[in-house]
Order: C-alpha cells, then structure tokens, then sequence
C-alpha cells in the first residue's frame, strides 16, 4: 500500500449567520457543491484526517459524511443537512468524526480524527467509475462564523 495526503478547501459565504448543529458548511447558500477528494485511487482505507479553520477559537465538532458520486442531500451552506438520503445508500462509502476543535496558540482552530479518537478511522472505501471521493461536511455544535471563513480537510489514505 501506498499512503497519500489529498486536501480540499473551500470559503464559506461572506456573512457571519450562525449555524445551527447539524448545518452543512459550504462556499455558497444556495448553489454549495460538495467536498471532492481526488487522487487517492480506487480503493483503500482512510486512515486519518484533519479539518482547519482559519477562525480562532471554533470548539465544534464536526462530521464528514463520505460518497462514491455526488451526494444527493442538501448541499447548501447554513441549511439543514439531509445525507444520507435513503436512494444514496449504494454510494455512501461512511462518515468520519472529528471532536472539538481547538486554537493550540495560533490563529486557526484544528481537529483530527484517527484511528485512536473514535472518528470510524479507518475507513475502507472503493470508487468504481472514478478516483473521487464526495463529501458533505456538518456541524454538530451551534457557533458563529467569521465572514469568508475557510476551511481545509485533509485525508490520510493508504491506497490500494
């Protein structure tokens, strides 16, 4: 097996509207994508991964639900999150906990999942048309955002 790191980001919205637990963080209110992992090959296991804001202290905790093709659930920032959905079961590869965030004296907030924290890690994945992974990522605390808040996830992959 190969270990590879694959990185995605993305801004949020230019407002500082609250979220709610269980709101999905995307760069757009009304026209979110999902989060795209590529580069880590058709199959492997997620070993690990780490979410960062560039906000100071953020203490939520997050979830990173995980997909073979693009989620059909609510994609859209600050909006109730619905994935799964019941008609996307053959696709969702699983989800991926990530505790409290947390400053460690800088200017950004940083939580990690692993084997060791209880994040489901590691995580087995196969994506049969395509080396992407979708994601769709949600608070699991109410905070507030700094205006263009950004966030940055980076999985761990051993690959196949």
């Amino acid at each position: 097996m190969q270990t590879v790191t694959i990185t995605q980001s993305k801004t949020r919205p230019a407002n500082t509207t609250a979220y709610a637990a269980n709101d999905v963080i995307s760069e757009n209110a009304s026209t979110g994508t999902a989060w795209s992992f590529s580069g880590q090959g058709r199959s492997g296991l997620i070993t690990g991964a780490t979410l960062v804001t560039n906000k100071q202290s953020v203490t939520a905790a997050f979830t990173l639900f995980l997909f073979r093709a693009t989620p059909t659930g609510v994609l859209n920032d600050n909006a109730a999150n619905t994935s799964p959905v019941f008609a996307e079961a053959s696709d969702y590869i699983g989800h991926i906990d990530f505790d409290a965030a947390e400053s460690l004296g800088s200017s950004s907030s940083w939580t990690l999942a692993s084997p060791g924290t209880g994040g489901n890690l590691p995580l087995p994945f196969f994506t049969p048309s395509n080396d992407t992974i979708y994601g769709v990522l949600v608070t699991r605390d109410v905070f507030t955002p700094d205006s263009g808040q950004q966030f940055s996830i980076t999985l761990t992959v051993e690959r196949d």
